[in-house]
């Protein structure tokens, strides 16, 4: 995964948890173009608020909608735990109540 001197928060511990994947999470495609994209702006540094996204789909900006969010987190989610088993932290924790759990309540709530 390229940097390309992005400007954010994500720990290299971060960055290391995605290096396997070489598929964006939003589109798919294999791409070597990859960046770290915050699911939720950068509201938090947390491995669950990071994605992989090629340059094209980053560009488009259409990634805060709350069904691209929720996809979003659901690859980012089973990433992170098998390819990882990575034990959230008590700020992931928190970070996912504050941010996860109003999003799954919304969309619950709109089936």
């Amino acid at each position: 995964m390229r940097n390309r001197g992005m400007k954010n928060p994500f720990s290299e511990e971060t960055r290391i948890l995605f290096i396997g994947n070489f598929r964006c999470f939003n589109c798919s495609h294999s791409n070597q173009g990859l960046e770290l994209h915050h699911i939720f702006k950068r509201v938090s540094a947390s491995p669950y608020n990071a994605t992989p996204i090629c340059r094209e789909c980053h560009e488009l900006g259409d990634l805060h909608s709350d069904k691209r969010r929720l996809n979003l987190i659901q690859k980012t989610t089973e990433w992170l735990v098998t390819e990882h088993n990575y034990q959230p932290s008590a700020e992931d924790r928190e970070f996912m109540k504050k941010y996860y759990r109003p999003l799954y309540e919304n969309s619950s709530n709109q089936n």
